[in-house]
């Protein structure tokens, strides 16, 4: 199969219809107290003679479950009624088949692994647990939303017993609407991890087309709009250090965020909430929102933290804040930061919750933007984050100028790397 067709595979899985079912385990325990695993070399027959002579329990809350053998899903033991005490969501056939298969595949490659293992001090039980040499891994393979609460509450569970978490989306979350640009949810954001303080990445698996996807270099185009990279692995290659610390490469295509500006700029702007205030501002400049400064809508690092599209807030940047100095006076980042902090205390900006990225902050982003006007000429850079005001920003007077001036910016940034 080539790369084409592999991708086209791997995002089918997202039209697949999925029947839910409560409580779906693969593992359960027997009368004598002994685990009973279906990832296990069962013959059906064998099953059903079982599933006579037993009965079967959840090893977390006690509660009955039942062993189902059905032809339309996986094998799997069912709570005979919702109630147990660990949270738990509905599993479906996918969620179950994928489970399965990252469970063989990181058992394949030498990984001591244990399937729906239940921690009695955190009352929990995640999908996969695996023992490394540095810390326990909890692996949650997550096809459905959760809620945020709920999703943290395990995350910080798993934490304070000193097990990393790592979260795995399911395939069929993945929303590609073009070759550079992705649907995420919050939900989604919260799973992200760190590749480095100024990539985040998330991970996704399809059982169907058995692919892991990840994706990366991450910027914000609206709240669940993003620009970013991804990479498929196959299954059958998957080693837990390619998920734990996955290869990333790094090669920024500008020209595709080339049309995202342009997109902009002809009024297809991606929904956001709070626009409107700073339409108003630029009608008060006397000038109309598609003829925004070229130097605003930048790609910076960190801006993942944003929700606020880029062309926007990098304006007011651009418009209101740095205007505010005259020509050759030294101002620092804190004083824009401080002023950006007062936007986000208005609701005016707003910024994601990334909770579980402690080495990362959205100043950061704006700390980097200060640092490519600098390399634009529109700032001189004095020493570390201070500044001196030199150039006016690029005004465009047309937009056929201003699709011309967005090209010569990025290639000045990016081209002659």
């Amino acid at each position: 199969m080539d790369i084409k067709a592999a991708r086209c595979c791997f995002f089918c899985c997202i039209i697949v219809l999925l029947k839910r079912e409560g409580g779906a385990m693969l593992t359960a325990m027997r009368k004598n107290n002994e685990i009973i695993s279906l990832l296990d070399p069962w013959e059906k027959q064998e099953l059903l003679t079982l599933r006579v002579k037993e009965s079967f329990s959840c090893p977390a809350c006690k509660e009955p479950v039942r062993l189902k053998l059905g032809t339309r899903k996986a094998w799997h033991f069912a709570h005979e009624r919702m109630a147990c005490e660990i949270e738990t969501e509905p599993e479906s056939d996918y969620h179950i088949k994928g489970k399965k298969q990252l469970f063989e595949s990181i058992f394949r490659n030498h990984a001591t692994v244990s399937i729906e293992p239940y921690l009695k001090s955190i009352k929990q039980r995640p999908d996969l647990l695996v023992t490394s040499s540095l810390s326990p891994i909890a692996l949650e393979f997550q096809c459905s939303t959760i809620p945020h609460d709920s999703l943290s509450r395990r995350t910080i569970s798993y934490i304070s017993k000193g097990i990393r978490p790592v979260w795995i989306l399911g395939g069929n979350r993945l929303k590609r609407k073009s070759f550079s640009v992705f649907s995420l949810t919050p939900m989604d954001f919260l799973t992200a991890r760190m590749k480095e303080p100024e990539m985040i990445y998330l991970t996704y698996y399809c059982p169907i087309s058995q692919q892991l996807a990840f994706v990366y270099d991450i910027h914000t185009i609206s709240p669940s709009s993003v620009f970013a990279s991804v990479i498929f692995e196959k299954n059958v290659s998957l080693r837990l250090s390619t998920l734990i610390n996955p290869s990333l490469p790094q090669q920024f295509p500008y020209e595709d965020w080339l049309a995202v500006k342009r997109k902009w700029r002809l009024g297809k702007q991606f929904p956001f909430t709070n626009s409107s205030f700073f339409h108003k501002r630029f009608y008060e400049l006397g000038m109309p929102v598609s003829l925004y400064p070229c130097e605003a809508g930048i790609p910076t690092k960190f801006d993942y933290w944003f929700e606020t599209p880029g062309y926007l807030w990098q304006s007011w940047i651009l418009l209101k804040l740095i205007p505010s100095y005259g020509r050759d006076e030294v101002f620092s980042f804190r004083d824009i930061y401080e002023e950006m902090k007062i936007l986000r205390a208005k609701k005016i900006i707003k910024i994601r919750n990334l909770k579980f990225l402690k080495e990362t902050h959205y100043s950061f982003s704006i700390a980097d933007y200060l640092i490519k006007l600098s390399r634009l000429g529109l700032l001189e850079q004095v020493d570390g984050l201070t500044f001196k005001r030199r150039e006016k920003a690029k005004l465009p007077s047309s937009l056929e100028k201003a699709f011309a001036c967005d090209r010569e910016v990025l290639d000045f940034l990016y081209s002659k790397k």
